[in-house]
């Protein structure tokens, strides 16, 4: 039995989608390649959350202005009724142990004390004799000898410096007056302050 010749056969598969999906296919991958070609999406710019309502917001903004500010009545009578207790005006058993302590935080408060320090003139006087001292005895005798060893003593020139030491000498005068005087305000105003808040405190802590 004779063997016939046989033929060799090639199979070709594809795999691609079917005729009516291709323009649909096309159409995303042309927009997607848009979308990729124009950078990165700007961030939304609108507000991207919801306002508080009406009564939440007043509700933030009374609790904010009772922190910062307390509550009127209650601190302007706790003071009114501390001074009161601190000047004897009152029937609270402790107001007779507060004593002179009291009065003089009292006085603290109102102001009695600004500008009245007593030893304040006796200040300025040191520290002024010190600077003068130094003038007389060193500035004023070293523009002397500049002159005196170049033969230019009473020239115009001697007499211009020794007019601009003078001036220097007064603008350090007042500048250590100002200093004096701005620094014991300021520290006194400190102690008013605290005298103030120190009897809010105490009245309300005896109302």
């Amino acid at each position: 039995m004779g063997s016939g010749g046989g033929g060799s056969s090639t199979t070709v598969q594809k795999s691609e989608p079917w005729d009516e999906q291709k323009p649909y296919l096309e159409y995303g991958f042309d927009e997607a390649k848009g979308i990729y070609g124009s950078g990165p999406a700007e961030y939304y710019p609108g507000q991207t959350y919801v306002d508080m309502s009406d009564p939440t917001l007043a509700g933030l903004q009374g609790q904010t202005a009772l922190a910062s500010q307390g509550t009127p009545s209650v601190t302007g009578s706790a003071s009114d009724y501390a001074e009161n207790t601190l000047s004897g005006n009152s029937d609270n058993p402790w107001a007779a142990f507060l004593g002179s302590g009291g009065t003089g935080m009292s006085e603290t408060a109102s102001g009695a004390y600004l500008n009245s320090n007593p030893y304040l003139d006796a200040t300025y006087d040191a520290a002024a004799r010190n600077v003068k001292d130094d003038f007389n005895t060193s500035v004023m005798p070293g523009i002397a000898a500049q002159f005196g060893m170049s033969g230019g003593a009473g020239s115009d020139l001697h007499k211009e410096l020794a007019t601009r030491a003078g001036g220097e000498l007064t603008d350090s005068l007042s500048a250590l007056a100002a200093n004096i005087d701005g620094g014991n305000y300021q520290a006194e105003r400190g102690y008013q302050e605290a005298a103030s808040s120190g009897l809010a405190n105490l009245g309300q802590g005896l109302y």
